[in-house]
């Protein structure tokens, strides 16, 4: 059974990625091209590992339900995520020096995949509280619409693909 804070958790999770794509493929990507400098290998690296944590967040908030030891699934990879979004922050100044900063609009954007991703994990972490006080299973959700979990398993599914690609070019510009 879905209850309403399933959709919120699902709403900002939706909400997150769409921003985190725009940032991803218009200043990283076409911008900046993050991906061919050696200046941003770490940069890089870290998103790259991040895109891994997040296709299994997706894919665990759009199809299963985890109560008892289970919850530490979903919460290790939230911690994980955090630990390397701090990361992210330390090394960005160095990355980017060379290209004058992040400009605003990112900065902008930043402050928003922050706030969604924020309360997402508020709302996240209390799931798992909750969850976790019951016996250790996981459940297979069952959607009366399809559609919100249908869109958290593409964003997924793509997050696992860049994953993939990233990590492929992250060779090969670690080579230069």
């Amino acid at each position: 059974m879905i209850f309403i804070q399933d959709y919120f958790l699902m709403i900002f999770l939706l909400a997150f990625g769409t921003i985190g794509a725009i940032d991803e493929f218009f200043y990283h990507n076409l911008k900046f091209n993050l991906l061919e400098r050696s200046q941003s290998y770490i940069e890089n690296l870290l998103h790259t590992v991040r895109l891994l944590l997040y296709a299994f967040i997706y894919f665990f908030i759009a199809n299963v339900e985890l109560y008892g030891n289970f919850v530490f699934i979903l919460a290790m990879l939230m911690i994980l995520d955090i630990i390397v979004g701090y990361g992210d922050i330390i090394v960005e100044k160095e990355s980017r020096k060379d290209l004058g900063g992040l400009p605003t609009g990112e900065y902008l954007l930043h402050m928003s995949l922050s706030g969604a991703l924020g309360a997402f994990y508020l709302l996240l972490s209390y799931k798992l509280y909750l969850n976790f006080s019951e016996q250790s299973k996981i459940i297979f959700k069952e959607y009366s619409s399809p559609f919100v979990q249908s869109a958290l398993s593409l964003y997924a599914f793509l997050a696992l693909a860049l994953f993939i690609l990233y990590s492929f070019k992250l060779r090969k510009s670690g080579r230069n």
